[in-house]
């Protein structure tokens, strides 16, 4: 039985590969065995690799001797060779650098093993990065023009090596220690035989799949393996975003071996938070409800829904719910919600909290033509709700897709399903501060004109004026704060803003339910009207015809209204109706 390699056997077979190279015969014969024996030495045990390190640098060793031997093949004329085994794989392209229009290389892992590997040209270089399943690179058009080249007809070969294993890149122990950023992804290398790509203007892009666990996008360290100091260097490289498909993109200056440091030490969720997280979930719920419940009362009444104020509510209440049951739909930083999920829920609530708000700028700017232009714009209510709903409906529209356009990668991350970063303060806050601050002016103004009016406004119109002020600003306020605490509970308020976005949000819906149908005398009235309608409709049918008995006596009554001579010729049916009275 073979015993397991230690730190002194690796130490030894990185000198013996080192020494091979050296030679530089019989390359192609042996590549098979050379590459074997390196993807054995990755099989160790991570510890006594590291140890192997610490000794006399032999990780580093072994990747180099690696990087050589494959700049030592010969290539046929297909001008490719690949080389796949368990733990990394290798892929080598003979290119022209005149007609090098930009390459990219990855590596398809499936299965606890390293699939074929793909690579394909993309003709222009830009921000664009070809979709992959697993870690990329691509390496741009340019690379041989920023770069120092005898002769320019001759071919070039570009290596790429992707480790599964990252073994021989391992960090010190000390240094884990002192923080939780940690290797997360697979490590990827490029490199040009015979050209030492340094400070490209247009840089390398790395595409990055989070390989151990989700963690936190802004820890992210976009490094290279520094084979000078044994450790992983951040310089030249830089984070840029987070892709569609959940890849984290590097850019960096230069050409090596690539890789990302995160920080994914599991958040420690406190009994405050755990709580706090079902309550929000109950009181979007129960708010929820409470719109639910003002959206049936003013469908069924018809005298509210001819309003235009319930007309204004209506809409406002539609927004607001499906606001919720997004809120709902959407678990945040759930380690089985997809990014994509998670950025569609984002856009979602940006659209629906911007359309909640804009009617309630409608609400107020209906106060102020009804009370400061007195004009009656109940005499043309279709046009002006027609204006309405494109308005308030439209206009978020417009600003979720430019905002879509312009930055779509900061629509929601491993940790919240909102819009973030400076797209945030510019797409959601600017607006919604320039609606509270119009609305805050225009009921200031509404109130103002109703107390100093004098006798030209009657008083059922001064009563009915101060009513609508009131609930507006009510609205205002609600909706106003509960979302404002809502955003601003991340980071080290987030338990206190998680508290009053609870409080507030779990009267929300019912506020509004009270404050539209259940205060308003004329509402109560109509629905006791219509409940009693209800009661008097659902008494027991006679089984010979199907009517009910107080429907009879309502069509006897009908009769005794008719006129007299026809009174006259109905001797059963005057007598009945001279009984009743």
């Amino acid at each position: 039985m073979c015993r397991p390699l230690q730190a002194s056997d690796i130490n030894n077979i990185a000198t013996i590969l080192q020494t091979i190279v050296a030679v530089k015969q019989k390359a192609n014969e042996i590549s098979d065995d050379f590459c074997t024996t390196i993807d054995n030495v990755l099989d160790v045990n991570e510890e006594s690799v590291f140890q192997s390190q610490q000794d006399k640098n032999s990780s580093s060793r072994i990747v180099e001797a690696l990087n050589t031997f494959l700049e030592t093949l010969v290539i046929g004329s297909s001008g490719k060779f690949e080389k796949i085994k368990r733990n990394y794989a290798v892929n080598i392209q003979a290119v022209q650098p005149q007609q090098f229009s930009g390459l990219t290389f990855s590596g398809i892992v499936r299965n606890s093993r390293i699939s074929p590997l793909r690579n394909g040209n993309f003709t222009e270089f830009n921000d664009h990065v070809p979709q992959a399943p697993s870690s990329s690179i691509s390496i741009p058009r340019t690379i041989f023009n920023e770069s120092t080249i005898t002769n320019s007809s001759r071919q070039h070969r570009i290596i790429f090596v992707l480790y599964k294993k990252t073994g021989f890149f391992k960090v010190s122990s000390e240094d884990t220690k002192k923080t939780s950023s940690r290797l997360n992804s697979f490590v990827i290398a490029g490199s040009i035989k015979g050209l030492s790509v340094r400070n490209l203007s247009n840089p390398v892009k790395i595409a990055l799949v989070q390989s151990v666990a989700r963690g936190d996008t802004n820890s992210t360290l976009c490094s290279y393996w520094n084979f000078t100091l044994g450790n992983w260097s951040q310089e030249g490289c830089m984070f840029k975003k987070v892709l569609s498909d959940g890849r984290i993109l590097c850019n960096c200056n230069h050409l090596t071996n690539f890789a990302m440091l995160m920080d994914i030490k599991p958040a420690v969720i406190t009994k405050h938070e755990r709580i706090l997280g079902v309550i929000s979930y109950v009181g979007c719920a129960l708010s929820l409800v409470g719109l639910t419940l003002t959206i049936i009362t003013i469908l069924i009444l018809r005298e509210l829904r001819r309003k235009l104020p319930m007309k204004i509510l209506l809409n406002y209440c539609t927004a607001l719910s499906l606001t919720l049951i997004v809120f709902l739909a959407t678990p945040e930083g759930s380690e089985s919600s997809s990014l994509a999920r998670c950025g569609t829920a984002a856009v979602a609530l940006h659209y629906f909290l911007l359309v909640a708000f804009l009617w309630m700028a409608v609400e107020a700017f209906s106060l102020y033509l009804a009370i400061i232009k007195a004009r009656k714009i109940d005499s043309f209510p279709f046009a002006f709700m027609l204006k309405c709903c494109l308005f308030a409906w439209g206009t978020p529209a417009i600003i979720v897709a430019i905002t879509m356009i312009v930055a779509l990668d900061k629509y929601g991350d491993e940790r919240n399903c909102r819009l973030h970063g400076v797209p945030f303060f510019v797409a959601f806050v600017t607006p919604v501060i320039l609606i509270l601050a119009g609305n805050i002016v225009v009921f200031c103004l509404v109130i103002r004109s109703l107390l100093t009016s004098g006798n030209t406004v009657t008083s059922s119109r001064k009563v009915s004026g101060l009513q609508q002020a009131r609930q507006g600003i009510a609205i205002m306020v609600l909706l106003g704060l509960t979302w404002l605490f809502g955003f601003l509970a991340i980071d080290d308020a987030k338990l206190a803003f998680q508290w009053l976005f609870c409080i507030f949000n779990s009267l929300q819906g019912f506020l509004v339910f009270i404050l539209f149908c259940i205060l308003p005398a004329g509402t109560r009235q109509q629905l006791r009207k219509l409940c009693s309608k209800k009661s008097n409709y659902s008494l027991r049918e006679d089984p010979s015809t199907g009517s009910t008995a107080i429907g009879k006596m309502y069509s006897v009554n009908d009769q005794c209204s008719a006129s007299g001579d026809e009174l006259k010729t109905l001797d059963k049916e005057s007598n009945c109706c001279n009984n009743m009275a």
